[in-house]
């Protein structure tokens, strides 16, 4: 029944994975990534100064905030695609050194005198 179990958990986890790869890489819009990015477009818009040294300095820190903005959500994808995955495989292994740590019940009590 166990291994019933485990192997149901693991074709989970892979069906998880599918979905969820398909969902946050390949269905996302590659127009919000970049300097065209709605966002970073915005602020960049924003930077309306006569000097072009400011003007480029503002328009860097736009892109530069959007970059770490994407980064975060990257990172935020990568915790939903491989979160469930990863904790069932951790609850997993902790079973079985919970079990490895046991020892086996006596036999004395079957055994024939």
């Amino acid at each position: 029944m166990r291994a019933w179990l485990q192997k149901a958990g693991w074709l989970a986890c892979a069906g998880w994975l599918v979905f969820a790869i398909n969902r946050e890489i390949l269905q996302s819009d590659s127009g919000r990534f970049g300097f065209r990015a709605p966002g970073v477009a915005a602020g960049m818009k924003n930077c309306t100064s006569d000097d072009p040294r400011q003007r480029y300095a503002c328009t860097e820190h736009a892109i530069l905030a959007g970059q770490r903005s994407e980064i975060a959500g990257a990172l935020e994808g990568g915790a939903v695609i491989f979160g469930p995955p990863l904790l069932f495989g951790l609850l997993g292994w902790l079973a079985l050194r919970d079990s490895r740590g046991k020892r086996p019940a006596s036999i004395k009590r079957w055994r024939v005198r």
